[in-house]
């Protein structure tokens, strides 16, 4: 399974948490004229996972752009320091 098919899976079934949370305290809202407790609990659950799934995905991608530019940088540095020792090295030739 690839990164882009677990993604699609993952918002998939966040929203349909999300969707299936609010449409059934609508339901039980219509047919009894409150929201029982088990239904108010079932949705909050619901909000939850959603609102986990959509901010940790983007927690995680942000965490690991941050990596990848510090890892980056780190090396363009060594490769620049590396390069202006070569040039100093006795016994050889600069380019």
């Amino acid at each position: 399974m690839t990164s882009n098919q677990k993604d699609v899976t993952q918002y998939t079934c966040a929203v349909f948490s999300l969707v299936a949370g609010i449409a059934l305290c609508y339901i039980n809202f219509l047919m009894q004229g409150d929201v029982t407790n088990g239904v108010l609990g079932m949705t909050g659950m619901c909000m939850s996972f959603s609102g986990g799934v959509f901010g940790f995905s983007i927690w995680v991608r942000g965490k690991v752009t941050e990596v990848k530019d510090y890892v980056d940088a780190r090396i363009n540095k060594y490769d620049k320091e590396n390069e202006n020792d070569d040039n100093k090295q006795p016994g050889k030739e600069p380019d």
